[in-house]
């Protein structure tokens, strides 16, 4: 079933997205809505059917919103809004097959209860200032009492040099103290692992918080290089950057290289809008709802 957008933007509802969204329409905040397209005898089909129907009707009435990113993702969702009783809902959207967008997901911001989908508008430049890397045990001692972003590495005696394994922000030295703990399990396998960390400053002029630098962060490496070893409540939290806005990161100080593609000190993220047709978006939904690339 195709549905084309108030701007013009053809999205593509597969059945198979339906038959994903309709076991979670309550925690989604959908049931009303999908409840009121049912017809017949309540069943598994009429149910996917009903779904269907209401994501291509909320895709008729939608317009393109922004872009939802993941951290532990090289690309995002397009997102687009509707309009609708218990509204506004969003849909995010990937390529299909054709080169058009289809729906992967559609959610109540308001009523959703997942936090996939628990991300806020965000907009505007951070800039962060790098102290070059020392023993976790240093970056503890010079620390005390301050609230900034780190970036701990390991090398593990493999020939392939320092490699990042975490990234976090927060109370640096509790974060520290904790990272130390979570360094056990590599010790365990490599006992001469070596580690180290950045610690990063937040100019207090930035307009985005520790938190959505982290996730700048994370997704940045996460483009770079090997995967790390952050827990999974952090790679769950995305960040919208709505359309026509862009969130854009300075680096000074000594950061870590691999946060500088081509030696740019500058990191942007783009709300778009992009071209309607989707092979010109980078687009792939939350790995967590098991809805592959």
């Amino acid at each position: 079933m195709w549905a084309t957008t108030r701007e013009g933007y053809r999205l593509h509802v597969d059945p198979r997205a339906a038959g994903r969204v309709a076991p979670l329409l309550r925690p989604l905040g959908l049931e009303r809505l999908v409840r009121s397209q049912m017809a017949g005898s309540p069943s598994r089909e009429t149910l996917r059917q009903a779904t269907e129907r209401s994501l291509a009707g909320l895709a008729r009435r939608s317009r393109y919103s922004g872009v939802m990113l993941y951290p532990n993702s090289t690309r995002s969702f397009a997102v687009f809004t509707a309009p609708a009783a218990g509204g506004p809902y969003r849909l995010l959207a990937r390529p299909a097959a054709s080169g058009e967008l289809e729906v992967a997901m559609a959610f109540s911001p308001a009523a959703a209860d997942l936090p996939e989908f628990a991300a806020q508008p965000v907009r505007g430049r951070g800039t962060v200032t790098w102290d070059a890397p020392v023993p976790i045990g240093q970056a503890i001692q010079a620390n005390r009492g301050q609230q900034g972003l780190y970036v701990v590495e390991t090398d593990l005696g493999d020939g392939q040099g320092w490699r990042p394994l975490y990234i976090g922000q927060g109370d640096i030295v509790g974060e520290l103290r904790r990272e130390i703990r979570a360094t056990n399990h590599v010790k365990a396998t490599n006992p001469t692992a070596q580690f180290r960390t950045y610690i990063g400053h937040r100019d207090g002029r930035s307009g985005l918080s520790q938190q959505q630098i982290e996730t700048t962060l994370l997704r940045r490496v996460s483009r770079a290089g090997p995967p790390l070893a952050n827990d999974n409540h952090q790679y769950r939290r995305p960040m919208m950057i709505p359309a026509g806005s862009s969130v854009r990161l300075n680096h000074r100080g000594t950061p870590p290289p691999y946060l500088l593609p081509g030696g740019r000190r500058t990191q942007t993220l783009s709300g778009g809008p992009r071209s309607g047709r989707g092979r010109q978006y980078e687009l792939a939904p939350p790995s967590s709802l098991g809805v592959g690339p």
